[in-house]
């Protein structure tokens, strides 16, 4: 355990509370998710295998830059696209360098990608909150 520092209590303190008013994906919502993106990267299309511990549920926009916790901002990502390569990116330019055939921009696919991934947005925000109900 790190040192107790005022720093470290604040940090948990912020957190707790984030967690009562933005509430963190339950393991239900993470099935969702999984079905949702039929066990596919929403960014580069890679398949994946979760008994293998290869998807990340992200945040399409980063909460360190005020995106919301929840179901509504989450879509599955393969390790490569969430661990090192998007980060805290914007999402749509970073989707623009996946969405390639071969080398090329292929802007049907980026067109695709990016409508699954706004559709995701309304759709799995309808399952959190009917599970909710």
């Amino acid at each position: 355990m790190p040192a107790v520092t005022t720093a470290y209590v604040k940090n948990i303190v912020r957190r707790g509370l984030s967690e009562l008013v933005d509430p963190s994906p339950t393991k239900k919502d993470e099935d969702s998710i999984w079905r949702y993106f039929e066990s596919t990267c929403a960014y580069c299309g890679t398949s994946l295998k979760r008994a293998l511990g290869e998807g990340r549920i992200d945040h399409p926009e980063p909460a360190s830059k005020g995106g919301a916790n929840s179901i509504g901002n989450r879509v599955l990502a393969c390790g490569v696209c969430n661990d090192k390569e998007k980060l805290d990116q914007p999402w749509e330019p970073f989707l623009r360098l996946k969405a390639k055939k071969g080398a090329v921009f292929d802007p049907v696919l980026f067109e695709a990608r990016r409508e699954r991934i706004i559709s995701s947005v309304l759709s799995l925000k309808f399952v959190y909150t009917s599970a909710a109900s």
